[in-house]
């Protein structure tokens, strides 16, 4: 089923449609979570780690919630939109997932020294997180809009996050340094971010590609 027609099947048909709204809604929230964990590894003076709690346990009882929605729809439903569900449903993960890999970026923050990192390394993560949040933007955009070029748009910024990721992570494993931490934090912080990005990159895929397609290139 077309995307925009699986979205507009889905529209006025009870459960489905709240699981609509409470995924418009994680998208908020893993933007923001995401953005709070790195301005706290990238800024001296950050004093956000107190807003990250909150917002990873509102994700993960929306997540809960959620699911439970779907799983219901599913259930009493006797001829159901298996597709929409399934869909939602995965898009619904890769959400989940960019809030964890963000209390990750958080952990890291936790346990590193920032006058340690160095400012090559923290511009290039300022960067990142300034691409990460435009495509936010647009993925969130796309999906609520059912806009495929959109979807095409962020899948091509997330091939330019690869690259700048996986040359932060070959110069930090080439190079090193005397302090093992700071070369674990620019390792790690690097396939954090790539991550994201493919996750967003995911989301997209949704939008443009059938089901067991969903998270694949090609």
């Amino acid at each position: 089923m077309i995307f925009d027609q699986m979205i507009k099947a889905v529209r006025g048909d009870g459960l489905l449609d709240q699981s609509l709204d409470e995924i418009d809604e994680m998208f908020r929230l893993c933007e923001r979570i995401f953005c709070c964990a790195l301005e706290c590894l990238t800024c001296e003076s950050c004093r956000k780690e107190c807003e990250i709690d909150p917002i990873e346990s509102e994700i993960d009882k929306r997540t809960e919630d959620t699911r439970r929605m779907i799983v219901e729809y599913l259930a009493i439903n006797s001829a159901p939109n298996i597709s929409a569900a399934l869909t939602l449903g995965q898009v619904l993960t890769d959400l989940e997932r960019i809030g964890d890999i963000s209390g990750n970026i958080r952990e890291l923050e936790m346990t590193s020294e920032k006058g340690q990192l160095g400012e090559e390394f923290l511009k290039d993560i300022r960067d990142l997180n300034s691409g990460i949040c435009e495509m936010f933007s647009l993925t969130q955009k796309a999906f609520r809009e059912c806009d495929s070029d959109l979807a095409a748009d962020v899948s091509e910024k997330n091939n330019v996050i690869r690259k700048k990721c996986d040359s932060i992570f070959s110069k930090a494993w080439t190079s090193g340094g005397s302090d093992n931490r700071v070369t674990i934090v620019h390792v790690l912080s690097s396939k954090y971010i790539k991550r994201v990005s493919e996750h967003l990159k995911n989301i997209c895929t949704s939008i443009i590609k059938p089901y067991p397609e969903i998270g694949h290139s090609k």
